[in-house]
């Protein structure tokens, strides 16, 4: 009978001797849908920083960023449908909110104590101090925004040898506020913070966002990993740095595409050669806007919810007719001749169809004239996608076996073994067509260190024109 064995033991009786372990498991190498990046204004939160959320953490999001400015664009890709979202605060410079609180001295109050906000910005916090009415041993403090409680921070009222204000900077301390921090003012006073209630921080101002801000949130956005991003505004010059940086960060193998757009009091004509002005398979511009149930969405809120719903769309199906999540009615109404002109101009319009669903009308991307490398694919949002996917998930198959594996024939069948595994998964999953294969370039042997592969592959497209032909024909006799 087989027994186990202990790595480097050796046995003393003859026989046949087991051991076994963990080879490692094969890459994950699925699709990546649902992830967007997104820099938005906010009158408060960490600046110039990246924070990922997900479609179950809006109320961190919220918490986070507040609800001011242009938080509701992060709002609008989870209403889109995105899972993952990676938000970038803009801005430089800006001033925290601070209010000084003084001790119980009668003549003459001293101040004791300095709250200050976390984060610059215009964001309206007040403060509370005031007895514990359960605890006469205690107090506390209260910070506020409006009528609703943020955090309450216990501390001990002042005996004979002790501080209220260094007890309650120790326990703030300990505790970790996500809204201020406090500062001891100077030794002195008689150690008791006076009570108060709703004294609002003041001097706040949010920092100033300019262009080059945006860039910064494009740079670092880059770090992570996303499929697709947008912007909070529709300022030609940030949908020119964006559509800049999409096209920059594709050639370094970041397959991911932008989404851009106009709101409806653009002129329709205006908004057409935006759109055919942009003539790239990368970008994806959204024409129009809709009503839900609370008004009007339009501009970069719209922007930003068709952006999640592509975003989360497989790439086994088309965003041709998809319903857009909550809305109810058009802005805009527009003719037969209207819709062509947008798919011709590579712009995303709105439609309505014969059960009053709000839509998108087509799906094209705003590429015109495809290059020399291009063709006709990439003006459609599905085989763009599908094709990044397609580049993403090999790549993410084969990245493993660089340097780990021989440049010798042994070495190059792993690595076409790899890939074609991520070929026949997507045409199991309905995005390639029959026949996709990986092979090496007959063209271009291998080099010491470096092998040529090339990969066929047909993407599907969605029956997206029906044609009928109904042959009647009237007979006079029964």
């Amino acid at each position: 009978m087989g027994q186990f064995y202990l790595e480097n033991e050796e046995k003393i009786r003859p026989g046949v001797y087991n051991r076994y372990s963990n080879r490692g498991t094969t890459n994950n190498t699925g699709a990546v849908y649902g992830i967007v990046a997104v820099p938005i204004h906010a009158s408060w939160g960490p600046l110039e920083k990246v924070n990922l959320f997900t479609a179950s953490e809006i109320d961190k999001l919220k918490a986070m960023y507040g609800t001011s400015g242009t938080v509701d664009a992060a709002l609008e890709l989870f209403a889109g449908g995105a899972s993952k979202v990676y938000v970038y605060r803009l801005g430089t410079g800006g001033t925290a909110g601070s209010v000084t609180l003084k001790d119980t001295a009668v003549d003459t109050p001293a101040d004791v104590l300095t709250v200050t906000a976390l984060y610059p910005g215009q964001r309206s916090l007040s403060v509370t101090v005031r007895e514990k009415l359960t605890d006469a041993t205690q107090k506390e403090l209260l910070i506020t925004d409006g009528t609703k409680i943020l955090e309450t921070f216990d501390f001990a009222v002042k005996e004979e040898s002790t501080s209220e204000i260094d007890t309650l900077i120790s326990n703030v301390a300990e505790a970790g506020s996500q809204y201020v921090k406090l500062t001891k003012v100077a030794e002195g006073g008689n150690g008791e913070i006076a009570a108060v209630s709703n004294v609002a921080l003041v001097g706040g101002a949010d920092p100033e966002v300019v262009n080059s801000d945006y860039s910064n949130a494009f740079n670092a956005f880059e770090a992570y990993r996303w499929n697709a991003i947008t912007i909070d505004s529709c300022e030609d010059d940030v949908k020119s740095l964006l559509q800049e940086y999409i096209d920059r960060i594709y050639q370094t193998g970041k397959w991911s595409y932008a989404v851009m757009g106009d709101p409806t009091s653009v002129g329709w004509a205006n908004r057409l050669a935006r759109a055919a002005q942009c003539n790239d398979k990368l970008v994806i511009y959204v024409g129009g806007g809709w009503n839900d149930s609370d008004g009007p969405v339009d501009g970069y809120r719209a922007v930003c919810r068709v952006c999640g719903l592509i975003s989360s769309t497989p790439a086994n199906q088309s965003v041709v007719h998809s319903a857009i999540p909550g809305a109810v009615s058009l802005i805009e109404n527009l003719s037969n001749t209207d819709y062509e002109d947008a798919i011709t101009h590579g712009m995303l319009a709105i439609s309505m169809d014969a059960s009053d669903t709000v839509q998108l009308d087509a799906g094209v991307t705003t590429l015109i004239t495809p290059g020399e490398n291009d063709d006709d694919g990439w003006k459609h949002i599905r085989r763009l996608v599908t094709r990044n996917e397609s580049m993403d998930r090999v790549d993410r198959a084969l990245s493993p076996l660089v340097g780990k594996v021989n440049c010798d024939k042994d070495g190059i069948a792993i690595a076409i073994q790899a890939a074609q595994k991520v070929l026949d998964a997507m045409v199991g999953e309905k995005k390639l067509a029959d026949g996709a294969s990986f092979y090496v370039d007959p063209d271009k042997p291998a080099k010491v260190d470096s092998a040529y592969f090339i990969i066929d592959e047909d993407d599907i497209d969605s029956l997206e024109k029906v044609y009928l032909h109904y042959r009647f024909r009237f007979s006079a006799t029964a």
